[in-house]
C-alpha cells in the first residue's frame, strides 16, 4: 500500500479502505453502512413507555463526499435494516414489531 501524503488521516483510510474509490474490505458490508436510530418517550418518573427505532443509512451508493451522511432509510432498504434489528434483539428476548417503517419495542 502507497500512501502520497502521510500526514492526512484521511490518506491513510483510503488507502486501505478504497481501491478505485470504490470501497472495499468491510466497507462493502451493507451492515456497516446501516442502523437505527431509538427514539425514547418516558413519564415523568422517568419509567420507560415506548422506544422506536427508526432505520438510517449512511449512502454507501453516494459519491464519497456524501458517504456517511445519516438520512432516513426508506422503502427495500429500511425494511432490511428493521428486520436485522428485529432478528438480532430476539437473540436476547426483545420483542420488537415492525410498525410504520419503525421497529417498536414491545415494553
Amino acid at each position: 500500500m502507497e500512501i502520497e501524503d502521510t500526514t492526512k488521516p484521511s490518506a491513510l483510510f483510503f488507502a486501505q479502505y478504497y481501491d478505485d474509490c470504490e470501497p472495499q474490505n468491510y466497507l462493502v458490508e451493507p451492515m456497516f453502512w446501516r442502523t437505527g436510530i431509538p427514539i425514547c418517550e418516558s413519564d415523568s418518573e422517568g419509567s420507560l413507555l415506548r422506544v422506536e427505532c427508526n432505520p438510517v443509512t449512511l449512502q454507501r451508493e453516494q459519491p464519497r463526499p456524501h458517504r456517511g451522511t445519516p438520512v432516513l432509510a426508506r422503502d427495500d432498504e429500511a425494511d432490511a435494516i428493521i428486520e436485522t434489528i428485529i432478528a438480532n434483539s430476539a437473540k436476547y428476548g426483545t420483542e420488537i414489531e415492525h410498525r410504520d417503517m419503525q421497529a417498536v419495542v414491545q415494553l
